[in-house]
């Protein structure tokens, strides 16, 4: 909440020792901390993240909890991921996440359909759509929040040369739903994918405000 991850990762590695001394197995905290601790480090840049995070996902998925699931492959924040690249352990983490939520319109079910399309292979042709599928689903949730997080993680898979108009309504979208919130966090990264908009579509204009824009906001 403070911004502060550094410091969070050494908490959550004294939670983690505390538990160990324990010795009780309690896997669910366990698999608590560790999503906890990915997600710091994740949000310090710390590379070791994608290791604690796919150790989180192997206990959520031998428990089968719904709820860890969730919370593991819900973990990692858009724009951290290596493009081009497929995790075998992530994908299998999302689809288990997917199936234990089931088909209904839920938060849940987008933000996990966005991850999905993020974590696809980048020549797989329905990766767009399951996107796209994810934005539908975050604006029939209507939580703002929620959409916030689903569109970024989203962006990357969003962007074909097709879609180009309607990114550029998403994202003009979310500064304002980023904006009412008050989310500078959330503000300053839609910002900077409209900026790749404005980019694509040969605004210079639009490109050079929105990169002091986001500057501004860093």
């Amino acid at each position: 909440a403070a911004f502060a991850p550094d410091d969070a990762i050494g908490w959550y590695r004294q939670a983690l020792d505390l538990l160990d001394r324990q010795g009780d197995g309690d896997e669910r905290m366990r698999c608590r901390l560790l999503v906890a601790l990915g997600t710091a480090q994740c949000r310090a840049a710390r590379s070791e993240f994608r290791d604690t995070l796919r150790d989180a996902g192997r206990i959520a998925r031998r428990l089968g909890d719904r709820d860890l699931l969730v919370a593991a492959a819900r973990s990692r924040d858009p724009g951290i991921e290596m493009m081009g690249e497929v995790d075998p352990d992530r994908l299998a983490l999302l689809e288990a996440a997917l199936e234990s939520v089931g088909q209904s319109d839920s938060a849940d079910r987008a933000h996990l359909l966005a991850g999905l399309a993020e974590e696809m292979d980048p020549r797989d042709p329905d990766r767009a759509a399951v996107a796209f599928d994810a934005a539908d689903l975050a604006h029939r949730v209507g939580d703002e929040r929620e959409f916030l997080a689903i569109l970024l993680l989203a962006s990357n898979p969003m962007t074909t040369p097709d879609s180009l108009d309607r990114r550029r309504d998403e994202a003009t979208r979310a500064i304002e739903v980023a904006e009412r919130l008050g989310d500078a966090a959330s503000l300053s990264a839609v910002l900077g994918f409209r900026m790749m908009v404005a980019g694509e579509a040969g605004d210079l204009a639009g490109f050079d405000l929105g990169l002091a824009s986001v500057a501004a906001i860093v």
